[in-house]
């Protein structure tokens, strides 16, 4: 498997944050969105998962599916379930991974870290 960071791929974002740019407790409860902007050499039928971890330390939480890219003319949006996530969380840092679906390539997009805020 080929590993190449070197695409830059962008960050994911949140649409759920707050003018501060801080995600709330309670939209984490509630699940969070975690939107992939369109990326270079996008197809249709690449594989997208996003995992995150937050801080203090607890367990990475990979988001449990992997999606099929369908579409490829606007931002993907991948649901997170509230429950896949540690409420004490005072940080929390979302990326994403795409392997191409012709090619044997592993891409990680740059990371969003964002506040937790109550």
């Amino acid at each position: 498997m080929n590993t190449d960071n070197k695409q830059g791929l962008p960050a994911p974002e949140l649409p759920q944050l707050n003018a501060d740019g801080a995600l709330s407790h309670a939209d984490i409860r509630g699940g969070v969105e975690v939107r992939v902007p369109l990326y270079q050499g996008i197809k249709v039928g690449d594989l997208i998962f996003a995992p995150w971890e937050g801080t203090p330390p607890a367990p990475e939480v990979t988001f449990p599916a992997i999606h099929v890219v369908e579409q490829i003319d606007r931002p993907i949006t991948l649901r997170i379930s509230g429950d896949a996530v540690y409420s004490g969380w005072e940080k929390l840092r979302v990326w994403y991974h795409v392997r191409g679906s012709t090619d044997d390539c592993d891409r990680v997009s740059d990371a969003l870290e964002v506040d937790v805020v109550p």
